[in-house]
């Protein structure tokens, strides 16, 4: 995809962010690969559990392992361990500030970063900490005779991994399954991987899904639970 076609179509979502009704969803936007400007509820957890098959170089099976654990209703702190099958562990510490919440005439936004105890520059490198501001909506969209659940609109910018722009797309067509689509940036990239992801997604109750992903050519399935940890003991910090 090139550079002019990012911009037309960054423009295009945003323009859409300003117009468009917001409605409440039950969990925090999430995408596949890049930020999301949504933040977990303060003493909400999510765990993830990923498979990623790499199609396009080793032709082998790498895993990874993310939690996210909302601090207050405004602060989110995520850990995510890779795991190559054929080389070093890599964890990552991510932290990430909302800015806003969501109403009819401003979209969310956030500020943040990814593997925070590495930061060294900020622009250009694929390792490394990556600072990035995140803006979402939410939409409750008419297709014809079909009104899903809801759409999601997300458009980000960053450094290093997450260098430039970036975002996506989460359409909720029922009440339990939906898909993604995102473009992500270069530096985030597994090498001869494409720009673009897909991943179809179903919840199998209100605290477990399911999903499997195109990620830029190679096949990934991964399973999500979100609970809470204690409501009561992250309320005194929480302010919406």
């Amino acid at each position: 995809m090139s550079q002019v076609n990012v911009c037309r179509l960054a423009a295009g979502m945003l323009l859409a962010m300003l117009v468009a009704w917001p409605i409440s969803s039950a969990h925090a936007g999430r995408l596949i690969a890049t930020p999301y400007a949504e933040t977990l509820p303060a003493g909400k957890a999510s765990l993830w559990q990923f498979a990623l098959h790499e199609s396009r170089t080793t032709d082998n099976w790498r895993t990874l392992n993310r939690l996210d654990i909302g601090l207050s209703d405004r602060v989110e702190l995520g850990i995510f361990v890779i795991n190559p099958r054929d080389g070093r562990t890599d964890t990552w510490v991510n932290l990430q500030y909302r800015l806003n919440k969501e109403t009819k005439g401003m979209p969310v936004m956030s500020i943040g970063v990814w593997d925070a105890a590495r930061i060294d520059k900020f622009s250009g490198r694929r390792t490394g900490g990556s600072f990035f501001v995140a803006t979402g909506k939410t939409l409750k969209p008419t297709l014809g005779q079909l009104t899903p659940e809801y759409l999601k609109l997300s458009l980000a910018a960053g450094t290093n991994r997450l260098n430039g722009l970036f975002g996506g797309i989460d359409l909720r067509f029922t009440k339990e399954t939906g898909v993604f689509v995102e473009y992500a940036p270069t530096n985030i990239r597994l090498p001869k991987s494409k720009s673009v992801d897909v991943g179809l997604y179903h919840w199998l109750t209100p605290q477990w899904r399911a999903r499997a992903s195109w990620m830029g050519g190679n096949p990934m399935l991964d399973v999500f639970y979100t609970w809470t940890i204690s409501s009561s003991r992250f309320q005194s910090s929480s302010r919406g």
